[in-house]
């Protein structure tokens, strides 16, 4: 009896070669559309929510996981401990996160 092979099932010599071709091209994209953001000021509610936010400043916010932007002034906090005021620790990690984010998409529809 002969089985049938599944179109689905990845190879016995299957490279991870391509992945990586794809998250390396998904890096230097990402990097690309966010390289002349490093060097910006804050803007707009920037200055609200980081600059004039003591308790982002001062980590005194609501640390309520199921807050709705509780994750988000846990990562302005982070990077005011990390960086202070200097803007590019805030632009790093919003590539870093989009890019991951970007990257996870791809294994979801690799494995779908």
């Amino acid at each position: 009896m002969s089985r049938k092979k599944n179109p689905k099932s990845p190879k016995s010599g299957t490279s991870l070669l391509g992945p990586a071709v794809v998250f390396g091209a998904l890096f230097v994209l990402a990097l690309a559309a966010y390289a002349n953001s490093f060097q910006v000021p804050l803007v707009f509610d920037d200055l609200l929510s980081v600059q004039r936010n003591t308790g982002v400043q001062f980590g005194e916010f609501n640390w309520n996981l199921l807050s709705a932007r509780s994750v988000l002034y846990l990562t302005f906090t982070l990077n005011h401990i990390w960086s202070g005021q200097d803007v590019w620790s805030y632009h790093v990690v919003n590539f870093l996160l989009h890019f991951l984010n970007g990257a996870l998409i791809f294994l979801i529809a690799l494995c779908a």
